[in-house]
Parts: structure tokens; C-alpha cells; sequence
């Protein structure tokens, strides 16, 4: 276990847990946006896509997997935002 912090460490990914959590967050807003009761799914789901997505972008650019991560991150955040802030139709 304690290799993993090191790992971490050296593929400059220390972001990505942080990361995850709000792309996780996201997934719970675009589920209730959706009409998906389970909001467990739809932030599984969206997590592992915005990793998967992310992991794709990491290994096509040469920028540092940090940098990558905070871009995703704040993508994540607005998302998160403009879901939750837009009005919904009584």
C-alpha cells in the first residue's frame, strides 16, 4: 500500500482523486437531469467515463497529467453548475 502513494506521485496524477470526486458530482446532477432515480448509476457511470476520457487525453498530448487533470476538473465543475443553476419548467 504504501507504493501506491508513490505511484501516484510519479505519473503526476496526485489531481486526479479530486478530479474524480467532482466528475462524480456532475454525474449525480446529469442524472437527476435525466429523470434517473438510482443517483449511485448515473455517478458510477460518469465517473468512469470522464476517466476514460481522460485517460485517452493524458496519453495523446504531451502536456503533464496534472495540468490535463485541473482542465477536466473545472470542465466537471461548470457542468456540475449549469445543470444544478438551470431553471427547471414547473
Amino acid at each position: 500500500m504504501q507504493y501506491c502513494g508513490t505511484t501516484v506521485v510519479n505519473n503526476k496524477m496526485a489531481f486526479f482523486s479530486d478530479a474524480l470526486g467532482h466528475s462524480a458530482l456532475t454525474g449525480i446532477a446529469i442524472g437527476m437531469m435525466f429523470g434517473i432515480t438510482n443517483t449511485n448509476i448515473s455517478m458510477i457511470i460518469f465517473a468512469i467515463i470522464f476517466s476514460i476520457i481522460l485517460n485517452f487525453v493524458k496519453h495523446k498530448t504531451t502536456y503533464g497529467a496534472d495540468t490535463i487533470i485541473s482542465v477536466f476538473s473545472s470542465i466537471a465543475i461548470a457542468m456540475r453548475t449549469s445543470n444544478i443553476v438551470k431553471p427547471r419548467r414547473i
